[in-house]
């Protein structure tokens, strides 16, 4: 069995890689963007340059991977995503944007559609192969016009964002 996980360049993301480094023997998979593996391979590198933990099980492991959660089958080639599908157990949604640079459109992509699309990865990974878990972390939430204490379950339908679809 192995673990997929996006969001791995973050914080977050890297604080959980982390986590299944010490805690589990499982192969990890993680979604990057790049022009290929090996770019991939060496944008992990560079970032986890100072977590040796990780650093040296890039390749090992972690087996990093091409592709983009905004886009349908993540950006995979079908023969990546039956593989996946035959090895994955957990998936782990961590990837998201945060920066206020970005615009609404952008951050709908990112963190709406993207979170669509990896839902439909794990429907299908469930349906045609051993998914266990599917954890999703929200590393943002919009508040709306709404102030004071706002509890994670209320709706949010005052920020004209409450379709789930992917678009």
């Amino acid at each position: 069995m192995a673990v997929f996980l996006t969001g791995a360049t973050g914080f977050l993301g890297t604080e959980t890689a982390a986590e299944l480094i010490r805690t589990t023997k499982e192969k990890i998979y993680v979604l990057v963007r790049a022009a290929d593996n090996e770019e991939a391979a060496h944008r992990l590198r560079a970032i986890w340059y100072e977590v040796k933990e990780l650093y040296r099980e890039i390749g090992e492991r972690i087996i990093p991977l091409t592709g983009d959660f905004t886009q349908a089958d993540l950006g995979l080639e079908p023969a990546v995503l039956r593989q996946l599908r035959g090895e994955i157990s957990i998936i782990y949604h961590i990837g998201a944007e945060t920066g206020i640079q970005k615009s609404q459109k952008d951050l709908m992509t990112i963190n709406r559609n993207g979170t669509g699309y990896m839902i439909r990865f794990a429907r299908k990974t469930d349906r045609e192969g051993s998914l266990r878990r599917f954890v999703y972390v929200s590393t943002a939430y919009t508040a709306g016009m709404r102030t004071g204490r706002i509890m994670e379950d209320d709706p949010a339908c005052d920020t004209g964002i409450c379709r789930t679809e992917v678009e």
